[in-house]
């Protein structure tokens, strides 16, 4: 079974022609992951336009507008491992004013200390701990622990968060989104994943 369907072209807004990259049976590089971004409409709000580490959200700029993400690398300290996540900002609420965020991984992991940090010093205006923020997350394992398929599965619900609309609705369409996966980290979510890319 291939891991990428087709072997696409892809068109970057630049103009320049890359050829679809996305493996799902293999991890994702940074560099593919940015590739396949500044492919698609949305690489705009793709914040300081690259993917970033984890420990480098502690000087990120904050994230402003709707839709605004970052494109997370978690690496753990021992064996430099790596594993993709997202933040993305989104508005709810009546008019839309106040701010919220999606937090993706595909292991439904526990939001990392960094995020948390990056939210409390971004949203929270320093001593102000009385501004109300909503944070959506996925609690729910939907990759194989031994799989490295986090980036492909973050890059799938990223593309579908920016085919629909988020404003008010951002948890309820996450977890429309999420409903297609098995909990079980079957077959069937790896088929998603190449029936996708």
């Amino acid at each position: 079974m291939s891991g990428l369907k087709g072997g696409r072209s892809l068109q970057t807004k630049a103009g320049a022609i890359i050829e679809s990259s996305i493996f799902v049976d293999r991890p994702t590089s940074s560099t593919e992951i940015e590739n396949y971004i500044n492919s698609k409409s949305y690489s705009s709000h793709l914040k300081g336009g690259r993917t970033i580490v984890a420990g480098e959200l502690g000087s990120a700029e904050a994230l402003t507008k709707e839709k605004d993400f970052y494109f997370i690398l978690i690496q753990d300290k021992a064996d430099k491992v790596g594993h993709w996540s997202f933040l993305m900002r989104y508005t709810q609420g009546s008019g839309g004013m106040n701010p919220a965020y999606i937090y993706f991984d595909s292991f439904g992991h526990p939001v990392v200390p960094e995020v948390m940090s990056f939210l409390d010093r971004t949203e929270y205006y320093g001593t102000n701990k009385n501004h109300c923020l909503a944070l959506f997350k996925n609690h729910n394992d939907i990759q194989n622990k031994v799989s490295s398929k986090c980036g492909a599965y973050a890059l799938y619900v990223l593309d579908k968060l920016f085919e629909t609309s988020v404003v008010g609705s951002g948890f309820r369409t996450f977890c429309e989104i999420l409903s297609v996966f098995d909990l079980d980290a079957s077959e069937k979510n790896v088929q998603i994943l190449i029936d996708h890319f």
